[in-house]
């Protein structure tokens, strides 16, 4: 892409997502999709299809059991047959101690393989095949196996830890990280630029995270969660500040780490069903979601999914903070105008079907839902623009009717970024959570 192509493309990213990263990593993906689809072309195969395409991919969710006793990770590896013999289409750490699975995988049939790291040296191999789902009966992976157009119930899958066996198809993953929980949000893990991979590169992320949830120590169900929830091109490093201002003896930081290239309902049936998950295999009782920019989007949907019967007893309070529900006008120039469109521009663009189902679902009435909003005074000044944080109006972050649902909304002299480090942003925090969510003492 040369010259003015070059010129807009950038310039619609910087206006859509309201960042431009460093040597517009959008240009990147163009090359890398325009690349994949000629390598596509001579050599057909479902792993290139997954990266290509993720947000056209399924969800595959399931259990393992056998492995209750015994604290090893776990791999699951998919191999699929449909366009070339016992191909290692996509692997995932399954969840420990819950001991489910899932795995973001395109049409296909596919055997589900179990390795177990007995070694512990972070190295899968053949050798240690654990367990499968049976030869004769593959999984299936298509739209009329799944009941919401993403979600495919896997198979409940016995594995045997203690009699490893070797796969007949060669494998030999190193995955780096087997643990949920980190000493700091300053880990390179949860760098910034690793959100932005998420965005244009959303298998990077996954392969990267191995997960969604992390947190900062093992799971307390006597404290109250709380969940952040990052926005586009985010990531959990930014939540610092207000981690920070949390007490730790009454309330534990998780963190929803996803890659937000993926459209917005995908994203928001996995937050919802793995919250589902954890908060009924740990016992929690109490769960914040705190919610910034996108994020905010995302998890309203998931509050709605969770909610469809009852409002579980263990959701406490719904916090959103600079959250487009009107849209954005940048992304849906961006989806009519960019040469590559990114999935989530779809949902968060002005007017789209998303957008619009926010806007007509009601949240549970018994719910606490707080929406903090920024306005920027100081960056308009001498400037002719419309009133907003720098990157959302106000128009769409108060947009009607999601603004009149809120108990409470707060507004925030701040930038879009900054209402995240604002004190007054951890003041409202502290109060909703003291109010809503607060454990015995």
């Amino acid at each position: 892409m040369r010259g003015p192509w070059r010129r807009v493309a950038c310039a619609v990213v910087g206006i859509a997502i309201g960042v431009l990263a460093s040597g517009c990593q959008y240009l990147g993906m163009v090359r890398d999709q325009r690349a994949m689809r000629r390598q596509f072309a001579r050599e057909p195969r479902l792993a290139l299809q997954r990266a290509m395409a993720p947000g056209d991919g399924y969800r595959v969710a399931g259990r393992i059991t056998g492995a209750e006793a015994r604290d090893e990770a776990i791999l699951l590896v998919a191999v699929g047959h449909e366009l070339a013999a016992d191909e290692i289409v996509g692997w995932k750490l399954v969840a420990r101690p819950i001991d489910s699975y899932n795995l973001l995988l395109p049409e296909g049939d596919y055997d589900l393989l179990f390795f177990a790291d007995g070694d512990r040296d972070g190295v899968f191999e053949s050798s240690e095949l654990v367990g499968s789902t049976d030869p004769s009966a593959p999984v299936g992976v298509r739209s009329a196996a799944s009941i919401d157009g993403f979600a495919i119930d896997g198979p409940v899958v016995a594995v045997d830890l203690a009699s490893p066996r070797a796969a007949s198809v060669p494998v030999r993953i190193e995955v780096k990280r087997s643990s949920n929980v980190f000493a700091s949000l300053d880990d390179d893990f949860f760098a910034a630029r690793w959100g932005q991979r998420g965005l244009f590169h959303p298998i990077e992320l996954m392969v990267h995270t191995q997960g969604y949830f992390f947190g900062l120590e093992d799971p307390d169900p006597r404290k109250t969660q709380v969940l952040f929830v990052h926005g586009i091109g985010g990531a959990p490093v930014e939540f610092a500040s207000l981690v920070a201002g949390l007490d730790r003896s009454r309330y534990q930081p998780w963190f929803f780490f996803y890659p937000s290239g993926l459209p917005l309902a995908q994203i928001a049936a996995v937050l919802s069903s793995t919250l589902e998950l954890s908060a009924a295999e740990l016992g929690l009782e109490r769960v914040v979601i705190v919610a910034h920019s996108m994020g905010g989007l995302v998890a309203y949907e998931a509050v709605t999914m969770l909610s469809q019967r009852e409002p579980p007893r263990w959701l406490k309070l719904l916090v959103s903070i600079a959250t487009p529900y009107g849209g954005d006008d940048g992304a849906r120039r961006g989806v009519e105008r960019a040469p590559e469109v990114v999935p989530s521009w779809r949902d968060v663009a002005t007017g789209s079907d998303f957008v619009q189902r926010i806007a007509a679902t009601p949240l549970p009435a018994t719910m606490p839902f707080y929406l903090l909003f920024a306005y920027d005074n100081g960056a308009r000044l001498g400037r002719v623009s419309p009133s907003g944080d720098g990157t959302i109006t106000m128009r769409s972050q108060l947009a009607l009717p999601v603004h009149r649902r809120a108990q409470r909304s707060y507004g925030i002299d701040a930038t879009h970024t900054g209402v995240l480090t604002d004190p007054t942003t951890m003041s409202i925090l502290v109060g909703a959570l003291d109010e809503h969510a607060a454990p015995e003492r």
